[in-house]
């Protein structure tokens, strides 16, 4: 149990962009049940921000990705001298 919660604290540190986006998503649904707008507009705006919780997961994969290559040539260069 101990591990299941030290694995979900770090994967919140490590991805807090999708996670406010669920959030934002979450109370704008919230917000359009109780009010019932007549405008589609809401809707939209929580289908752009549904669209950005895998476009930042892939961004930080992406970055991390290259800090890893990156690291790993540094390694081999200084290695190879």
């Amino acid at each position: 149990m101990n591990d299941v919660l030290l694995r979900l604290v770090s994967s919140l540190r490590r991805f807090p962009a999708p996670l406010v986006l669920a959030l934002a998503i979450v109370m704008l649904l919230i917000f359009m049940n109780h009010t019932k707008p007549s405008d589609d507009v809401l809707a939209h705006v929580a289908m752009v921000l549904a669209l950005g919780i895998p476009l930042t997961l892939c961004i930080k994969m992406f970055f991390e990705r290259i800090a890893v290559q990156k690291a790993t040539a540094i390694k081999y260069m200084l290695w190879r001298l």
